[in-house]
């Protein structure tokens, strides 16, 4: 089991780091939309969680006009600005600011946005394009 959860959280870096769009105003572009929580996964200690698990689901809004809506079992939550920012170390990598200057580093493969927030000790969550 911890050996499947290793791979997958192997794989989800890879692919974060691999396979992100290279135009930022791309990803400004294709992030405009709904997108529905798949999981979440703690690096360190190998902890899934997903909306069976957690007991609720959520949904992440992008909108047009740099605004971020949280809804949970599909009722509003929160809303925020946002924008997106390239890593001037690395053209490749993008991270999302939101809120009061929170960032985390973001990565669209096809229809999955994944939000990789590892490197402040927070969680790698997965979303997918609501139909």
């Amino acid at each position: 089991m911890k050996s499947n959860l290793l791979k997958y959280i192997v794989l989800l870096f890879l692919t974060s780091f691999f396979s992100c769009q290279k135009d930022s105003e791309t990803i400004s572009v294709l992030i405009i939309g709904k997108w529905d929580w798949v999981n979440s996964v703690s690096p360190w200690t190998g902890q899934v969680s997903n909306p069976q698990t957690a007991g609720f689901s959520m949904i992440l809004e992008f909108t047009v006009d740099g605004n971020l809506r949280e809804f949970r079992n599909d009722t509003f939550i929160t809303s925020m600005n946002y924008s997106i920012e390239e890593n001037s170390a690395n053209p490749n990598q993008y991270s999302l600011i939101y809120g009061s200057d929170l960032r985390t580093q973001i990565c669209l493969v096809r229809d999955s946005l994944i939000l990789n927030s590892a490197y402040v000790d927070g969680p790698v969550s997965t979303y997918i394009r609501s139909k």
